[in-house]
């Protein structure tokens, strides 16, 4: 017997099927054997214990903790491992397929991958680097030094260190001040206002004396002082007594330790003048050594003893600057420091 159907309703779609209600028996059915279905619902301990002791442990683990994969890498149907869940029994069968991670259809071809940085670059060798600025000798011998590594510690590491020569240093060109210290070339910034305001007054008042007495002969920067081949300095003021007149013979610099050097404090070379200087003077011989700091308004007095240059005094604005060197000079530093 036929039982005529019910007139289209307008509006209506017939192509979407109806949803069966929560306690239909087809979904209790599908619940109770699906693996998921059976731990949502917290029933099928059975069937877990079934697929952990058949050795089914990774996918007993998707289930349980509900990972999706990735839809680059979504696993395809496999015919020959099926499972089939029973309440009671727990065997393997092979009328459910395993359970689609994700929803997405499986991709073929290669998997696109993330943007990445390009890796950094190692450093270049010793050999690549570029050379000292103004270096023209090539016999050169590499010693060994200690480098860093990223972590901080100390790697040795053979590296060409060129130490550069008076035969380099001249030449550097004339717009320039530069000092030659351990074979390391060292740029000199220009002096301030106060600096050369305190070396014009120095130079006068100690000139005019040298010149009266006629003691030697006084010079001003720039003027090449050559210690030795890798330490050429240019002083502010330099004296070179008769005795040491053998030190002019070139005529273009002064080859040796003169018998008093004189530099002004400046905030760039403060420290190498206190410091490295001072020792290089008192090995070189030189016999008195003068720091005159226009911040404080003090010289301080360096004398030779041995092979190295000791404190001996410091003179004041208020005072007068007396030295061993110059019997009878006297020099008003208030004049000297005045604004």
């Amino acid at each position: 017997m036929r039982v005529p159907l019910a007139p289209p309703v307008l509006g209506a779609r017939r192509d979407v099927p109806r949803r069966r209600p929560p306690d239909h028996p087809v979904g209790r059915l599908r619940r109770r054997r699906h693996p998921l279905g059976r731990l949502r619902n917290g029933r099928g301990d059975g069937g877990v214990r079934a697929l952990v002791a058949a050795g089914d442990h990774q996918l007993v683990a998707r289930l349980e903790r509900r990972l999706e994969l990735d839809p680059f890498e979504q696993e395809a149907p496999d015919t020959a491992h099926r499972v089939e869940l029973d309440a009671d029994e727990g065997r393997r069968g092979s009328a459910h397929a395993p359970v689609q991670s994700t929803p997405f259809p499986a991709r073929t071809g290669r998997r696109p991958t993330a943007f990445r940085l390009p890796a950094p670059r190692p450093p270049p060798c010793a050999s690549a680097l570029p050379r000292p600025l103004y270096c023209k000798n090539d016999n050169r011998e590499p010693v060994s030094r200690p480098s860093t590594n990223r972590r901080g510690t100390d790697v040795a590491t053979t590296q060409p260190v060129v130490k550069l020569t008076y035969e380099d240093y001249r030449t550097t060109p004339d717009d320039e001040r530069y000092e030659l210290l351990d074979g390391d070339l060292v740029m000199v910034a220009a002096p301030n206002l106060k600096h050369q305001t305190v070396l014009l007054r120095l130079t006068q008042g100690l000139g005019q004396f040298i010149d009266e007495h006629k003691l030697g002969k006084l010079f001003f920067s720039p003027c090449d002082v050559v210690l030795s081949d890798a330490d050429v300095v240019q002083p502010d003021l330099l004296f070179v007594s008769r005795e040491r007149e053998h030190l002019l013979s070139t005529g273009e610099n002064v080859q040796g330790a003169p018998d008093l050097v004189v530099e002004i404090l400046s905030p760039a070379t403060a420290d190498r003048d206190r410091g490295y200087k001072r020792k290089l003077y008192g090995r070189h011989g030189v016999r008195e050594y003068w720091l005159v700091d226009p911040t404080v308004e003090a010289v301080s007095v360096h004398r030779q003893r041995g092979s190295t240059l000791t404190h001996a005094r410091t003179f004041g604005r208020d005072q007068t600057l007396r030295s061993s060197l110059f019997p009878g000079l006297e020099i008003d530093l208030d004049d000297i420091f005045a604004s």
